[in-house]
């Protein structure tokens, strides 16, 4: 699984505790506290890999695939994303949160959000969005 964007770990925390004991994390912040504050609280489960890089650059680089994306920064959000998709496996789960638009959005955020989910289409990926609350969109790519 991938989570891009570790913040505090507060997403990271959630997706440990319902993965089993053979899942493994790897949890990308290109921000180097936040990312040793989640690693201070959450460091000692073994199934979680924090690394702290520019999603961008990490999306680029990877070589392994994912069952669970989890994009929860600009890289694999906004930007990036046909490669995000790329590293998803067969029958994998593509989500991606705050999509519902907010005053304090910078210009071209809501189009942003309009081309997000027509870029998952032409992915080919089977899509649902949830506009309610801070707007919660997952998507799964066929077997």
């Amino acid at each position: 699984m991938l989570e891009l964007s570790t913040g505090v770990g507060q997403s990271a925390a959630r997706i440990l505790d319902g993965m089993c004991p053979h899942s493994r994390l790897t949890s990308v912040d290109a921000a180097q506290r936040q990312s040793e504050a989640a690693k201070r609280v959450l460091g000692a489960d073994r199934r979680v890999a924090f690394v702290t890089q520019d999603g961008a650059a990490f999306l680029e680089e990877c070589g392994e695939t994912f069952d669970l994306i989890f994009a929860d920064a600009l890289p694999g959000k906004f930007t990036h994303r046909e490669r995000a998709i790329a590293l998803l496996r067969p029958g994998g789960l593509y989500v991606i949160d705050d999509l519902t638009p907010r005053p304090d959005w910078p210009d071209g955020r809501e189009s942003g959000v309009e081309r997000l989910l027509a870029g998952v289409e032409a992915a080919g990926l089977r899509w649902f969005h949830a506009a309610q609350a801070a707007g919660l969109m997952a998507a799964c790519r066929g077997v």
